[in-house]
């Protein structure tokens, strides 16, 4: 797949050799490792002659202790409106009050025009589905109502998954139920007859799609039960591979719903290479070459129409 999310800030070569190693988000973990203290390790080709097996790519925080709720905040809300927002806010951006996004804003909404109207049917790919987001509300027009229904959509499938008991248990039980939602309500397109070809509207409803499906459903269905900062990471192998992170007590873990689906891996990691290390068996899918790992959730929530 082709990842939609973004990279804040590139680590170069040079970058790389003049600083400290980054560190996973409670600070105990390294997540670059040098060929010298791997035994063994295959030596990889890199530009400048770099001797990192591992390469960290990151935004300005390290994804580690990066809320892209904090990056949204910063680009789409005006000054002195921070405040105003609460919780996941940034997983159902189309729905806050128009006047705290900034005119560029991608969220942004025409004054005095309605969020809602009458039902209506949309399509796309060939999926035809109902909405009540009104397309004039915003500046982007359609292009915003079709996230923002996507979204609605994603989420109701959530919502309705997460039985209210499941709400109060303790947060690392939380994730390990998030994980088994996933387990028994998505399978992996094999086939190549969905993923990109279809919405992921269509695949998470279905119960049929690829990791970019599976990632997002994963993601508010951390919402819906009630844990914090939730997104989605890319790590580049072969192709682009999403997998997640959220807030468990505070701490930053990542998990592989994909993994969960086609291998009962229910792994956790509070560093984000080590996880892609364990999902992908230590080299046998890939691992021997340079990993980029970034922040990806806001471009998933934004390109959530396609």
């Amino acid at each position: 797949m082709k990842s939609i999310g973004k990279i804040l800030g590139i680590v170069t070569a040079a970058t790389l050799l003049s600083s400290l190693p980054v560190y996973a988000s409670d600070g105990s973990q390294r997540v670059t490792t040098l060929l010298s203290e791997q035994q063994g390790a295959d030596v990889v080709d890199t530009t400048g002659g770099l001797e990192f097996i591992q390469q960290y790519t990151t935004n300005m925080n390290f994804i580690g202790n990066y809320k892209e709720s904090d990056f949204a905040k910063e680009f789409h809300i005006r000054e002195g409106k921070e405040g105003e927002l609460t919780g996941n806010w940034y997983l159902h951006p189309y729905d806050i009050d128009g006047s705290l996004c900034k005119p560029w804003s991608a969220f942004a909404k025409k004054e005095g025009v309605s969020y809602r109207t009458s039902e209506y049917t949309r399509e796309n790919k060939g999926y035809r589905y109902t909405s009540t987001v009104n397309p004039n509300a915003f500046i982007l027009g359609s292009q915003a109502a079709d996230s923002a229904t996507a979204i609605e959509s994603i989420s109701a499938k959530a919502n309705s998954l997460v039985k209210e008991e499941m709400k109060s248990l303790p947060e690392d039980q939380k994730l390990q139920t998030v994980m088994r939602l996933i387990k028994e309500n998505m399978k992996y397109d094999y086939s190549g007859k969905g993923g990109s070809a279809r919405t992921y509207v269509q695949n998470i409803n279905e119960g049929l799609g690829v990791c970019v499906d599976i990632s997002l459903l994963a993601m508010y269905l951390c919402d819906a039960i009630g844990l914090q900062n939730p997104g989605i990471a890319c790590v580049s192998l072969n192709e682009e591979h999403t997998f997640n992170f959220v807030d468990i007590n505070g701490t930053r873990v990542y998990f592989d719903p994909t993994g969960v689906v086609t291998a009962d891996k229910f792994n956790t990691n509070k560093d984000p290479i080590e996880l892609v290390k364990e999902v992908f068996n230590n080299g046998v899918y890939g691992y021997t070459q340079l990993l980029e790992i970034y922040d990806g959730t806001l471009g998933f929530i934004s390109g959530a129409r396609n």
